[in-house]
């Protein structure tokens, strides 16, 4: 049998310790495509558009650069003729910030640009997934 003290007392225990816990849980976005949900499930460092590989890296074949002082991310080959340009207003750091972006991608028949508002839509394993609704784009880029 408890008494209303011992009651009362837990149930601060219990209000106390959900405060401390609710900041660390994870938040969650809103996966409003199939599109988005084949992006989140990448793992590989790249752009992917329409829910394909648009340019992703091959540590065989390409480089990484990052400036963090620019917010720049490129992946580009050994000639730089075919390369993804990334430039950030900032880097985001959390999950559901909306970041203005510059995308460009470029292979031996051209270049694409975009200028895209990206969700960050994952932060998981030293890497961040950026995702742009409208032209269904994403972007996963490594943490600096």
């Amino acid at each position: 049998m408890t008494t209303p003290i011992r009651r009362y007392f837990s149930l601060i225990l219990i209000i106390i310790s959900t405060a401390i816990l609710s900041p660390s849980c994870r938040k969650v976005v809103e996966i409003d495509s199939v599109e988005k949900q084949l992006f989140l499930d990448e793992h590989i460092i790249g752009c992917y558009k329409d829910g394909h590989e648009f340019f992703v890296y091959n540590e065989k074949i390409h480089q990484i650069a990052i400036n963090p002082i620019r917010h720049t991310v490129r992946l580009q080959d050994d000639t730089q003729s075919e390369y993804c340009h990334i430039r950030l207003e900032s880097y985001p750091r959390s999950i559901g910030i909306t970041i203005l972006a510059d995308l460009y991608v470029g292979e031996n028949d051209g270049q694409s640009s975009y200028k895209l508002i990206f969700e960050c839509s994952k932060v998981e394993d030293g890497k961040i997934w950026l995702w742009n609704k409208e032209n269904k784009i994403g972007t996963i880029i490594p943490e600096h």
